[in-house]
């Protein structure tokens, strides 16, 4: 093992399950994906959906006009409960790399800049997505629109590390209040202020801005605690089985 591990970095083990992570979401979709599944029915539909998205952006139809604009801070808020902090922990952490504090240290925060990266990308897409919807609230703009996907980036990460932290902290009856706790006050917190900032750039920068710190300043204690390992497990299992999951579920099995 020490030999092995003069061959390592912990950058470059962090990269290599990064990698694998993906290896492993490929092989699972392409278990119900095959090339003619993409060929026929996935590159088709997308193409028509892209269609219908841009009509809907030139000559938004009746039916999505009629949804109230300002439903949309309740239904994004939705986007504060999904994704997770991922740290690419693995069981034999807590042995091999136990006398390794800047490993574990590196495959946090390694972590954490993948979930910042992952979380933007997932997060302009529905954005994207909703352009239709979201452009009739008529207090933004592009630029107001471009800051609220900011300000609901910053909340997305801002949740995934208080989740993670209060996994670490708390056991049973206190780990689910705080959770729940959390849950309220980010929906009250997020789809308030958007509604009360009213385009008003300043007052949603500035919350950005703070949301974003306050993920930062959670990551800095995540990095700095010592144990929690067995929450980082339970979200990592969660995160690779994920895909499973859903195509199960979709299944109906």
């Amino acid at each position: 093992m020490t030999a092995g591990m003069r061959r390592w970095t912990p950058v470059r083990l962090l990269l290599s399950r990064i990698v694998r992570f993906h290896g492993e979401q490929y092989r699972i979709w392409r278990t119900a994906l095959d090339w003619t599944v993409m060929l026929y029915i996935a590159v088709p539909g997308l193409w028509i959906l892209g269609g219908l998205w841009l009509e809907m952006l030139r000559e938004p139809p009746d039916w999505l006009a009629a949804i109230p604009a300002e439903l949309a801070p309740l239904v994004l808020a939705i986007l504060m409960f999904k994704g997770r902090l991922r740290t690419f922990r693995e069981e034999a952490d807590v042995l091999i790399l136990l006398q390794r504090r800047s490993w574990i240290r590196t495959l946090k925060l390694g972590g954490a800049v993948y979930t910042l990266l992952a979380q933007a990308v997932s997060t302009a897409l529905v954005f994207t997505l909703l352009l239709p919807w979201l452009r009739l609230h008529g207090a933004f703009d592009a630029d107001g629109i471009a800051l609220w996907a900011a300000f609901t980036l910053a909340c997305r990460l801002l949740a995934a590390a208080a989740r993670r932290l209060a996994d670490c902290l708390l056991r049973g009856w206190k780990r689910w209040a705080a959770h729940a706790a959390l849950a309220f006050a980010l929906i009250a917190f997020y789809a308030g202020l958007v509604s009360a900032s009213d385009g008003r750039a300043g007052m949603l920068g500035a919350c950005t801005a703070a949301a974003f710190a306050g993920w930062a300043a959670m990551v800095g204690i995540l990095l700095r605690l010592r144990g929690g390992h067995e929450a980082d497990l339970r979200s990592e299992l969660r995160a690779r089985t994920a895909s499973a999951a859903l195509l199960v579920s979709a299944a109906g099995i």
